[in-house]
């Protein structure tokens, strides 16, 4: 289990995608409140975060009918794997009129991640809106996005540029494959298995879009100056946790213990699943 909540409140409704094919769980609220105009106000779901598993963070993403049909867009908040306290929601009222939440409303998604580098580059001010800007898939986005939210903050649209990327991936990912499906007649994993070509794929324009990106990170973000001595100490972090399992097999977490493949790769499978934070606290922790 990646994610646990607590109740606070006997009215709150643990989140749960709406369908199974959903990539968040969508968020209810316990309370009426008003939003007003141009305004904000947190809004309680009646939860607390009992566990979120180490190696991965959650996100809340905004829901597309609140957002597109009524201006309502949710803070956006990155929460850690050590943190356990409310699961309240803030939400913005983006236009002229209050906005009436009831309870029982889903007003937000939880979202669980454990990478993406844009959004870690523009958090540490290594690259701007404006660079990412540059390249038309982008591009496309905040045009839109600036188009429907005449005035919406900086931060919030960095947000909602990110939300949006991910999505037209995710659904551009899945109409090709889709789509490869049915010209391939797969009808059972034997037939996947036959193929020479891959079948679960992005788009030829996708593919294009990922190695420019790819390109603008590496330019821009991995070979950064600024990086440098943070590469260096990351290595010496990652080398000093790996030495310390190998070595000390049983403090790893039960349920990746006693699993039928060599302990060295089971090791960088872990260590590669860990948030920096985790990472980092663990180094401390096992260099006192």
């Amino acid at each position: 289990m990646i994610l646990k909540f607590k109740k606070t409140d006997e009215n709150a409704v643990l989140p749960s995608k709406n369908h199974k094919d959903d990539t968040g769980l969508d968020v209810t609220c316990v309370e009426d409140k008003v939003i007003p105009a141009k305004g904000s106000a947190v809004i309680e779901v009646g939860l607390k975060f009992a566990y979120i598993e180490p190696g991965y963070w959650v996100r809340i993403e905004g829901r597309s009918g609140l957002g597109f049909k009524h201006g309502i867009l949710p803070h956006p908040g990155i929460i850690d794997c050590g943190y356990r306290g409310s699961a309240g929601i803030k939400l913005y009222n983006l236009t002229n009129t209050d906005y009436q939440i009831k309870s029982g409303d889903r007003i937000a998604q939880f979202v669980v991640y454990n990478n993406h580098d844009v959004e870690d580059a523009i958090r540490a001010n290594l690259i701007s809106l404006d660079d990412i800007a540059e390249l038309s898939f982008f591009e496309k986005i905040i045009i839109n996005l600036k188009d429907h939210y005449k005035d919406i903050p900086n931060k919030l649209l960095v947000y909602q540029v990110l939300r949006n990327s991910i999505s037209n991936m995710i659904n551009d990912i899945y109409e090709t494959t889709k789509k490869n499906l049915i010209e391939n007649n797969i009808n059972s994993i034997d037939d996947i298995r036959k193929k020479n070509n891959f079948v679960v794929s992005f788009s030829n324009e996708m593919k294009k879009n990922c190695d420019i990106i790819k390109k603008f990170l590496f330019d821009k973000v991995y070979n950064h100056s600024h990086l440098s001595d943070k590469r260096q100490y990351s290595k010496k972090v990652i080398s000093t946790l790996f030495t310390y399992f190998v070595k000390n097999n049983n403090k790893l977490p039960v349920d990746w213990r006693n699993q039928n493949i060599e302990i060295e790769r089971l090791i960088c499978d872990y260590i590669s699943g860990m948030t920096d934070r985790f990472a980092l606290n663990l180094y401390k922790e096992i260099s006192e």
